[in-house]
């Protein structure tokens, strides 16, 4: 497969047969020829598949999806929306293509990062890593270079991110359904946790470990009653659901910064239905919040001992894939390589080529391995932890929340239409006392609650993202990137590739990747995942 992510164009092969090596090489090969770009007719059937995939993009989609979309085009998104990109793809040109196809190979900054795993030797896979970097050298060295300026020297730009959502402050999205035939509403209510999530032993700081293993268990803990409570009970909608999310922000290490990628946590809570309008849906959804949060002090001890000892044995479950256990590490090679290489260059006089990571758990190494910590953290977590966690995520006074609402047929949204401050109209519960622990740092809680802001159409979004600062693990930034959007990254400026070499070789996979970063602050889209690992 090839497909273009955060961190570039990745190729990956996988697969039963000894000759994947083979096929991965030859395959770059291609690539970096240009082979493929002599017949025009595959890049029309694909610019065709894909205008007919953004002209329908809404109305194929459910209210929730629509949610989803314009909660993540706040949050983590930097293009200016699903219009401009067909715009992009209407006026793009084959001759395009093929220029951006040596623009690439005419980049002289790269990385390669070469993950080779399964049933094979250690010398398999660095012969596999030798003859790949022999190929890209060769590719980049018959073309003509471009010409940099010194910030095109940093070793990797920002990648994929996520925007931090001041504490105490409300946000409400609220949009009409694209799609005519759309009955629905939806509201989809997300909580982002102010502390960074936690990454590995000495790579995180000493919060996360205790914030990310309370939110994990809490969303365990709370999924069921959700459901039973809104879909069962009074039967909002076809779909209830909650979730643990993760995001990922990353940070260049323009200026002399360590590359840095901080994970986030969020709870989110997604209704889709045609009972009641979506601010009605988000008066339920806090009343189950406040009716939940009794249940969580009024709970035996044994049965929250039995939820995390569940959530525990299922983090601990052993990968019954190859395919799934390489992705996984792959992906914590994307996103603390950058960190652990510049630390090793940082405490070492020789710069080498090439530089190996192991597997042990100082912080020169990639944290290959993260559930042993949380599930033993998870295991040790009281009432107290829970209330406390869940406290500083829910309530109005602490909380960063952001509720996205989609209008369908039944209930649509009027223009015009005088919403207040705030959709929500049910009474905030008492503030939450204060603790001893730790988590109760004054740089977490705010002093005062924020007003609710109001955003209800899409330039009103892009408006509003443009001042939400990027998430950092050492608190908020005020800097913003005017040079957001598709638009922008095809004007002529400074470029730089990076190409990544992966390779995955055991019952069997082999693949190789390649990335393609801009010197402006330029992200591609990340979907937030949701996981459990």
């Amino acid at each position: 497969s090839l497909s273009l992510g955060s961190s570039g164009i990745k190729l990956r092969c996988f697969g039963f047969s000894d000759r994947l090596p083979d096929l991965a090489l030859q395959v770059l090969d291609d690539f970096f020829s240009g082979e493929f770009l002599k017949d025009e007719k595959f890049f029309l059937s694909s610019k065709d598949r894909l205008i007919r995939g953004l002209r329908t993009y809404f109305e194929s989609r459910r209210a929730d999806s629509h949610a989803r979309y314009y909660r993540n085009a706040l949050l983590c998104l930097e293009d200016q929306g699903v219009d401009e990109s067909l715009e992009i793809a209407l006026v793009s040109t084959f001759e395009d293509i093929v220029e951006h196809h040596r623009t690439i190979l005419g980049d002289q900054e790269r990385s390669v990062n070469c993950l080779f795993s399964g049933n094979v030797s250690s010398t398999e896979a660095t012969d596999f890593f030798s003859s790949a970097k022999s190929k890209i050298r060769i590719a980049y060295k018959s073309q003509t270079p471009e010409e940099f300026d010194d910030e095109a020297k940093t070793l990797i730009k920002n990648g994929i991110f996520e925007r931090q959502l001041h504490q105490g402050e409300n946000i409400e999205l609220h949009f009409n359904t694209k799609n005519a035939q759309e009955e629905n509403g939806a509201v989809l209510c997300t909580y982002q946790s102010a502390i960074p999530s936690f990454k590995g032993e000495n790579f995180s700081q000493p919060l996360a470990l205790h914030s990310s293993s309370a939110i994990r268990l809490l969303c365990h803990i709370l999924r069921e009653p959700l459901f039973n409570s809104l879909r069962t009970k009074q039967q909002l909608g076809y779909i209830v659901s909650s979730s643990y999310e993760i995001g990922i922000s990353s940070q260049s290490n323009e200026n002399g910064q360590v590359p840095l990628t901080t994970p986030l946590d969020f709870i989110s809570i997604n209704v889709l239905s045609q009972k009641m309008a979506p601010p009605d849906i988000v008066d339920r959804i806090d009343e189950f919040i406040q009716a939940f949060r009794k249940s969580l002090e009024t709970m035996p001890e044994s049965e929250i001992n039995d939820h995390a000892e569940s959530l525990a044995t299922k983090l601990l479950k052993p990968i019954q894939k190859l395919q799934t256990e390489a992705s996984l590490h792959n992906a914590r090679i994307e996103r603390y390589g950058p960190e652990v290489y510049c630390r090793l260059k940082q405490g070492s006089d020789v710069s080498g080529e090439d530089i190996q990571v192991g597997s042990s758990g100082d912080s020169k190494k990639i944290p290959w391995n993260t559930t042993k910590a949380l599930a033993s953290t998870i295991r040790g977590l009281g009432r107290q932890d829970l209330l406390e966690t869940f406290d500083r995520m829910t309530h109005p006074s602490t909380r960063s929340r952001l509720v996205s609402c989609v209008y369908g047929k039944k209930f649509p949204l009027k223009e015009g239409s005088d919403r207040g401050t705030s959709i929500v109209s049910s009474t905030a519960p008492s503030a939450p006392q204060a603790s001893s622990s730790a988590l109760s740092f004054d740089r977490f809680f705010p002093k005062k609650i924020k007003t609710t802001k109001i955003v209800d159409s899409f330039p009103d979004l892009l408006k509003h993202r443009s001042v939400l600062p990027k998430f950092s693990p050492a608190g908020p930034s005020t800097k913003a990137n005017p040079n957001a959007g598709i638009l922008f990254t095809m004007q002529k400026h400074h470029r730089r590739a990076f190409v990544v070499g992966l390779g995955l070789f055991g019952a069997t996979i082999v693949g190789v990747t390649m990335m393609n970063h801009y010197s402006g602050d330029r992200s591609q889209r990340r979907p937030r995942s949701e996981l459990t690992k």
